[in-house]
């Protein structure tokens, strides 16, 4: 996993995807052994709606989105 973006925003079509994710979530893991507390901070952080879970090795396990964690 490289990045993970929230929803795209409208603007010029030709704009690498690469320019949409926000420099911090390209190499932060959100582990699947956080805590909720440490995830929803996270949320708050980024002003995002959903998380990827990744592995050590980088590779996507699912998603988190904030509702689904409200809801927890």
């Amino acid at each position: 996993l490289l990045g993970w973006m929230n929803r795209p925003e409208n603007g010029n079509p030709e704009r690498p995807i690469e320019s949409l994710v926000p420099v911090d979530l390209r190499s932060f893991p959100l582990a699947p052994d956080l805590t909720l507390k440490q995830a929803l901070s996270f949320f708050i952080r980024y002003g995002v709606e959903t998380l990827p879970v990744i592995n050590q090795q980088g590779r996507l396990l699912g998603q988190l989105s904030l509702q689904k964690l409200l809801e927890a």
